[in-house]
Order: structure tokens, then sequence, then C-alpha cells
């Protein structure tokens, strides 16, 4: 997991500016709306570029020949395929953290299990920042994320229920997810760069695209 430093008040007020980020390809992607399924990138498309990510220990990621879950994943929750893989890339560097990769789980919440579980976790979802593996860990355990493909297709389930479909918060580009104006609580990371890294790899591959006609942008105007 990575260190997350307090941001100063300079670092906020840049981050939080829509301007800073508006002139550039890769700032823009904070501003893509993510509430749709958008099609055209196909299966091996995808696996080509989760492929060729680096290996981990000499072994291929978790990732390898996943494009089909990432597609079943955001196609079944009508959310954007691109965001769903570049978020996925951003919390666990490219497959390699400890969440990522599995974690054998012998007991749940103090609780001895009947036998080990191997669990998931490539969202963050539920890892606090001090105890990140073992909150993430006893998360996924929860959620039955026990497969590679478990795990997708559940973060993708939890992320747009509460956040991009979320009739309460509408939290439908990765800019509202951190910077959320309405309710500046509810927040996805504690990161001040969390949407801006993200944003730098879904303008890597976000030209897996046939069209971009049909990518639509919602930029917040701060009076």
């Amino acid at each position: 997991s990575r260190a997350f430093v307090t941001p100063s008040k300079a670092d906020l007020e840049y981050y939080l500016n829509p301007k800073n980020f508006t002139n550039s390809d890769k700032g823009m992607m904070q501003f893509l709306r993510l509430d749709t399924y958008k099609g055209g990138i196909t299966e091996s498309e995808l696996n080509s570029y989760l492929n060729s990510l680096p290996k981990v220990n000499g072994k291929n990621t978790v990732f390898y020949n996943q494009g089909k879950a990432f597609i079943n994943a955001a196609q079944k929750y009508d959310i954007d395929l691109v965001y769903l893989v570049s978020h996925a890339m951003w919390e666990t560097g490219y497959g390699k953290s400890v969440l990522a990769q599995g974690q054998t789980i012998t007991s749940y919440k103090g609780k001895p299990l009947d036998k080990p579980v191997t669990v998931y976790n490539f969202f963050g979802i539920g890892a606090i920042d001090k105890s990140a593996n073992v909150s993430g860990a006893e998360a996924s355990y929860s959620n039955g994320w026990t497969s590679i493909e478990k795990t997708i297709e559940g973060s993708a389930k939890w992320i747009s229920a509460n956040y991009i479909k979320s009739s309460k918060y509408n939290q439908n580009t990765i800019y509202k997810m951190k910077f959320n104006y309405d309710y500046i609580w509810h927040q996805y990371a504690t990161d001040v760069n969390w949407s801006n890294g993200i944003s730098g790899i879904m303008n890597n591959i976000i030209s897996m695209y046939d069209t971009a006609s049909n990518l639509e942008f919602e930029v917040p105007d701060y009076k």
C-alpha cells in the first residue's frame, strides 16, 4: 500500500480545482462519466493490455487473461470499463500488492475457519490505511471474494451501489468519488492524488474505445 501524506492547503486547492486538469487529456479523465457501459472493447484487446503487465516474482499477475471478468462486471453493473480496470491497476500497483495476490486466512474476526480460505481485494475496499492487509482481507471474506472473477464482479457491484449509481451520492466521475461537494466526507480514498493517479492510467488505455464520441464528461464549475 502507498504511504499517505496529509495534503497541505495548497495541495488541496490545486487538486480540487478542475481548471488545473481540464487542459490535458489525462486530466480530463477525472471528469469522464462512469455511469454507463460503453462497449467497443474486445476481450482480446483488454487481455493484451492485462497480459503485458510486469510479472510479479517471475509469475504472471492475477489479472492475466481476466479481460472477460472485467468486461462482464462492467456490463452487468453498467459502469465504465476503462475506469474499472484502471482503478484496479492503481489500487494494486498493477497486481503487485499483497491484497491483489490473494491472502489465505485461517480465522475471521478472531474466530477460526473450518479450513483456510484465499481471498482477493483489488479496489482497497474495506482496507483501512493502518491495517490495510488485515482489514482488506476481512472485507473480502465477508463479501465472498474467494476467486479473481468473484472479486472483480463483487467490487464492481459494491462501487456501483455505493458511489457511481448511488442516488444519494451520485459520484459518477472519479473526481466526484474523491471530492464530493455535497457530502464532503463520503470519499473513496484519503490520498489527494487518487483521482489524478487513476486518470493517468485511464488515459493510457482509453484509446481502446473505437470512438471518442460516446465519452461524456462532467466538469464542476465552482462559483
